[in-house]
């Protein structure tokens, strides 16, 4: 495992070990001493999630909130992504900005996303599988997000037309500069 890229010096984009000969390849996605080399923490991941999604769909921007927080490994196993990253972190330098990272099945990449930032996606291309491991259980009491089209962060998405959300989606609050995020 390497780091390719650094965003707000936290979120790791990660390239893996491929091994390739005649029969095709063989890839490590996770190795807990490795990242932890990697992230200067220990990290345990408690479930693997899949969402399988049509091209133009935001999923996000979501978090978990207090104890419940995640950290996650996200993998594209097929398709193309635009992953939006916003900094929740009060304390943090960059706090309220975003980065946008593309990341495509093809180029076999990760993205660390520590604890404190709000996380979404938008789905490039049509099936487009997205795996992400997370660190903490989902609490439903626990969730938020951050509307995608906030006017203040002015996210610039890769869209085309208008995007396929869900409902719940659609409703998030936008973001406050003077709420305690983390």
């Amino acid at each position: 495992m390497e780091i390719i890229s650094r965003y707000f010096n936290d979120i790791l984009l990660i390239k893996n070990n491929i091994y390739e000969d005649t029969r095709g390849s063989f890839e490590v996605t996770h190795k807990k001493e490795a990242l932890k080399k990697l992230i200067n923490e220990e990290t345990s991941f408690i479930q693997d999630n899949i969402s399988i999604s049509k091209k133009n769909v935001i999923r996000g921007l979501h978090f978990q909130k207090g104890k419940y927080s995640q950290g996650k490994l996200l993998s594209v196993l097929e398709g193309k992504i635009q992953d939006i990253c916003i900094d929740l972190r009060n304390s943090s330098s960059t706090f309220g900005m975003y980065c946008s990272i593309n990341i495509d099945s093809m180029d076999k990449y990760q993205l660390w996303i520590p604890k404190g930032f709000a996380h979404g996606f938008l789905a490039l291309e049509h099936n487009t599988r997205v795996l992400y491991k997370v660190d903490n259980n989902y609490n439903k009491e626990s969730e938020d997000g951050i509307l995608w089209n906030d006017p203040n962060l002015k996210i610039e998405w890769q869209l085309l037309e208008d995007p396929i959300m869900s409902e719940k989606d659609s409703n998030l609050p936008v973001f406050n500069s003077q709420k305690k995020y983390f």
